[in-house]
């Protein structure tokens, strides 16, 4: 449970913390943060004032929620206090509902409310029957019990009260009081959990507003008045994607039989603030609605910004009956214990729960302990923050997410650390990247990527203690309702930077990651290393896409992650593969062929730190794969030159036998020289100079695969692209002049013909 104790000094630590940027959107305990789609006003009577749709911008709303709603939603009926959806709040939301339920009064029992409660249903039913003197039940399945409860709160007390939703919601209410010991209490009815705080001691005037405003049960009718709701055959309207992208369709029940086909921009505008459900339905009684109380005694009418208003419910939510116990975090006795986990920790849809143990009759912890508590206790103050952490660190941009995969780090004194799973061109920033433009460089091109790199690390050193403590936290999760943590790590302040820097400082090569996607002008050209997305689309490329890749894309960062954080060596198989894919140079598009080859230099390169490899060409390096790296590149060389010349824009031999030359380099290399044979004379009959500097490249490689007796065909490993990537680079920054190679000025580079020799 370590990751809840730092989750929750992170939450200690940070909340009040102005410095820190969105910090204000750390829940208080026993409060959430939903969007809101519709503000009513109401004066302190509970009559209605006016309503209005709220901008998305303005959306975000505190609302006083209990354990049950924060928790426990999205499988079974949960109420918040205050602000909720019409299908809670709206007390004639069954009217205009269609087939949809309401919850606004939902006072039956149902058989989770006695399993989460451990009562047995029978023990109520002989309680009633002794006090009305009839004979006991000796045997009756749960079920029946449940359905004879039922029964009973319809029929009891007719003469009294005609309507059937109040006799239904009084009864249940005095069953509560008269046998709290056997009885659930009702956590499915809106209108009586807040009944229940405006009778109670705690109390506040808007919560009297409100409570006697929703009694009136015309919220729904008020909002189609003013306009704010769409309505169709006197019910609200249901919207459904369909397969023509522009067009929905416009229903009011599953059985309509005269459905509307519409445009989506002609839609009502209440339609634009709500979210498709997984189906691809949008239903007005998931509107969100908030509530603002006026009064001539407070200059403050919203109740998400009321501090007397927070002031009441905590001291109300505090009151309510919780069982005691020890805290596995804090190490207090006879404090609260939650019984149930926060949910939507990635997101406002998402239902995983990282504790969760609702299945009472399996075997989730029945064998190991007798109770839950006895597994996991953590008390409601501790998971509320803890979990309010985690989700205001996820929100975060920082945190690196993947579908269902979520990777997060930080300082616990939340002060901001590199983000591990960024490739060095965001590492950097903007401040810090270098010119889209090719310059030449001299000597180890490394040294101005380490200047820069270490520029920026020095700022992070400055900020963060050596024994800063540092998380970095994975989740991810196989089933809707539960969620696991794949990775954790807790490392000091001094830990985590030393491996940052040397993920980079290790896997440093020139990137070259196209054009930029919304200007065709600037590209992404840096030095350093790539990001774990970028290795797994550089080994798998198409297969680590859509639904069906995102498994391997998420199972590929997994693996790579241990690389970064505990300095581990990149996994063999990735670097293989990635070497692979890039040899076959056919099958990849230019741009592709140009980030993939970057991204396995680096990957080789890392891998084999101890070679100690060079970004630039080292003339010097005689070892076989590295030679016949550069005697590629050299051909490629010769031939585009041959064909630019020619004004001709196609593959050159070394690019098509790519893949072939890697697996046999000395049989291939006989029929690419052949190849160049018509190249060399067409750039000998304009530029004799130049092809004279080609052809002593050529020999200089030649005499040293000899000299080395590098005559064989056994496959060549991933250090030939090393060797071809950097002769290449070496060519871009360098022209032939007066009979020698010699660097090129700035001037020259955006000169295509530089190289050239007249």
């Amino acid at each position: 449970m370590s990751w809840m104790q730092k989750l929750y000094e992170t939450y200690e630590v940070c909340t009040g913390n102005e410095s820190i940027p969105g910090v204000d959107e750390l829940c208080p305990v026993g409060y959430s943060v939903q969007n809101a789609h519709i503000e009513v006003v109401i004066d302190q009577n509970g009559n209605f004032r006016r309503a209005s749709l709220i901008d998305n911008r303005e959306a975000k709303t505190l609302i006083p929620v209990t354990e049950k709603s924060l928790t426990g939603r999205t499988s079974g009926i949960a109420p918040h206090s205050l602000c909720d959806s019409l299908q809670y709040c709206a007390g004639d939301y069954s009217r205009y509902a269609g087939d949809r339920e309401s919850y606004f009064d939902l006072c039956r029992f149902t058989d989770r409310e006695f399993t989460e409660h451990n009562f047995n249903p029978i023990t109520l039913i002989n309680l009633i029957l002794k006090e009305i003197q009839e004979t006991e039940k000796k045997s009756l399945s749960k079920q029946k019990c449940i359905r004879w409860l039922n029964l009973l709160l319809v029929l009891a007390n007719t003469e009294r009260f005609p309507e059937i939703q109040t006799r239904i919601h009084y009864n249940r209410g005095v069953l509560e009081q008269k046998y709290p010991d056997e009885c659930p209490s009702n956590s499915s009815s809106y209108l009586l959990q807040l009944e229940r705080w405006n009778r109670s001691s705690f109390s506040h005037n808007k919560v009297k507003a409100i409570y006697t405003y929703v009694s009136k049960k015309a919220l729904v009718e008020d909002l189609i008045k003013h306009n704010l709701l769409a309505v169709k055959d006197g019910k609200l309207a249901i919207v459904e994607k369909t397969d023509k992208k522009e067009k929905v369709k416009v229903f009011a029940s599953k059985n309509d039989k005269n459905p509307l086909f519409m445009y989506s921009k002609d839609l009502h505008p209440i339609f634009k603030l709500l979210t498709a459900d997984d189906k691809g339905i949008k239903s007005q009684g998931k509107v969100f609605v908030r509530w603002k109380v006026e009064s001539n005694d407070t200059l403050c009418a919203e109740t998400w910004k009321d501090p007397t208003l927070f002031e009441k419910w905590a001291e109300y939510s505090g009151s309510l009956g919780t069982v005691k116990g020890f805290c596995y975090i804090t190490g207090e006795n006879e404090t609260d214990i939650a019984q149930k986990h926060p949910s939507k920790l990635r997101s406002g849809r998402d239902g995983a729960k990282l504790i969760s143990s609702n299945d009472l009759s399996g075997f989730t912890f029945l064998g190991r302990f007798k109770s839950v508590n006895e597994a996991a206790s953590v008390s409601c103050v501790v998971t509320q923050k803890a979990h309010s952490a985690l989700r205001w660190l996820i929100g975060r941009k920082q945190a690196f997410r993947s579908g269902d995969q979520v990777f997060v780090s930080w300082a616990t004194t939340g002060k901001p650390i590199p983000d591990p799973c960024a490739n060095s061109w965001d590492f950097l920033g903007n401040e810090f990247q270098i010119n889209n433009t090719p310059t030449p460089q001299i000597g180890d091109v490394g040294q101005s990527f380490a200047h820069r790199f270490n520029t920026k690390l020095a700022g992070y050193k400055a900020n963060i203690s050596d024994t800063e403590d540092i998380v970095v936290m994975g989740l991810d999760s196989a089933t809707p309702g539960r969620m696991a943590i794949t990775f954790y790590r807790e490392l000091t302040g001094s830990e985590f930077l030393e491996r940052v820097e040397k993920w980079h400082s290790n896997l440093s090569w020139y990137q070259n990651y196209g054009k930029v996607k919304n200007d065709k002008k600037s590209a992404i050209i840096f030095e350093g290393a790539p990001s774990p997305r970028d290795i797994a689309k550089c080994a798998y490329g198409s297969k680590v896409e859509g639904k069906n890749g995102i498994k391997l894309l998420n199972a590929t960062v997994e693996r790579l992650l241990p690389s970064i954080v505990d300095g581990r060596p990149v996994p063999r198989d990735l670097v293989e593969q990635c070497v692979r894919r890039v040899s076959n140079r056919v099958g990849l598009e230019p741009w592709e062929f140009e980030k993939c080859l970057g991204i396995t230099c680096s990957l080789f390169k890392g891998f084999y730190n101890g070679r100690g490899y060079s970004m630039a060409l080292e003339e010097e390096r005689t070892s076989r794969d590295y030679l016949y790296g550069r005697l590629l590149a050299l051909a490629d060389q010769i031939e585009f030159k041959a064909l630019q010349l020619a004004n001709e824009k196609r593959g050159t031999t070394a690019s098509r036998l790519m893949q072939r030359f890697s697996d046999r380099p000395f049989s291939t290399w006989k029929n690419i020289a052949e190849a160049l044979k018509p190249y060399k004379d067409r750039i000998r009959a304009k530029y004799p100079g130049l092809l004279d500097g080609y052809e002593e490249l050529l020999d200089l490689i030649h005499s040293k695969i000899l000299a080395a007796n590098y005559i064989t065909d056994t496959r060549l490993t991933g250090e030939y692209l090393l060797g071809y990537h950097c002769q290449r680079q070496w060519f871009r920054e360098h022209k032939r002049e007066k009979g020698q190679w010699v660097l090129k000025s700035a001037n020259d580079v955006a000169n295509q013909e530089t190289d050239l020799e007249e």
